[in-house]
């Protein structure tokens, strides 16, 4: 694989983190609850939805990382 996959792979995981964060914002503008068993149904939902984005952000940054010792990589041969 080279550079540029591993960027596109990761702007992939930015553009599900952006979709998630997109859901988290709706989920608080509309915050009301019938009973407290659909509270804390809403609450774990949000949990997941935040451990989800932290994991697209982690990736994405893995990624962004292994393309740039790519770039370096390809660089150094060059010279």
């Amino acid at each position: 694989m080279t550079y540029y996959d591993y960027i596109a792979w990761a702007n992939e995981y930015r553009s599900q983190a952006d979709v998630i964060c997109r859901i988290l914002s709706e989920k608080k503008a509309g915050s009301r609850f019938i009973s407290p068993q659909e509270r804390s149904s809403e609450e774990r939902r949000v949990q997941l939805l935040r451990v989800m984005k932290r994991e697209c952000l982690r990736s994405m940054a893995e990624l962004e990382n292994i393309a740039k010792h790519i770039k370096e990589s390809e660089r150094i041969e060059t010279i």
